[in-house]
């Protein structure tokens, strides 16, 4: 429920909570009326489906993928993959980036230029995959679907990076480059 505080200068301040029980301002205003539309107004936007936390924007992708690394529950296979992702290539990119200056853009940039740099697989592993192909047409589909949602978890390609993790599983520390 918005309200409104009465400035000394006669002003009215417009106040919400948001979804996170957070007390915010809209700013001041003339009319106290004014104030409360204002308040009521944002207090609805930051309880619909696209709102973002201004303050989860600023933390570093860092701390974000702390927290979300603690919470995660996949396989002990899984889990070394990706650990091995986040230490060879995430942490030393990403890790004190803000969230908001982590865009789909340049995300894919990043992805691109990976490309380009790594190392190609050995012949004796691509015949490998090739055999293993024949034996399972679909398997190739599965791992590429696979390998493509475990990079967008691990890089957090969110809409909203301030919604908490939800698997209750932890994972251990995150790795770190080094």
């Amino acid at each position: 429920m918005a309200w409104t505080e009465q400035l000394p200068s006669g002003k009215h301040r417009g106040l919400y909570r948001d979804k996170n029980g957070k007390r915010r301002s809209v700013g001041t205003f003339d009319h106290k009326r004014r104030a409360l539309n204002a308040a009521a107004a944002k207090e609805e936007e930051t309880r619909s489906y696209g709102w973002q936390d201004p303050d989860a924007a600023a933390r570093p992708w860092g701390a974000w993928a702390q927290e979300w690394w603690e919470t995660r529950s996949a396989e002990p296979s899984t889990l070394a993959s990706e650990a091995y992702i986040f230490k060879k290539y995430l942490v030393p990119k990403w890790e004190n980036v803000p969230l908001a200056d982590i865009t789909r853009h340049r995300g894919r940039a990043w992805i691109t230029e990976l490309t380009r740099t790594e190392r190609r697989i050995s012949a004796a592993e691509a015949e490998r995959r090739n055999l293993a192909l024949v034996r399972d047409p679909d398997a190739t589909i599965r791992r590429h679907y696979l390998a493509a949602s475990s990079v967008q978890r691990i890089a957090g390609y969110s809409r909203h990076p301030s919604t908490p993790p939800s698997t209750p599983r932890s994972s251990g520390p995150i790795p770190r480059s080094g």
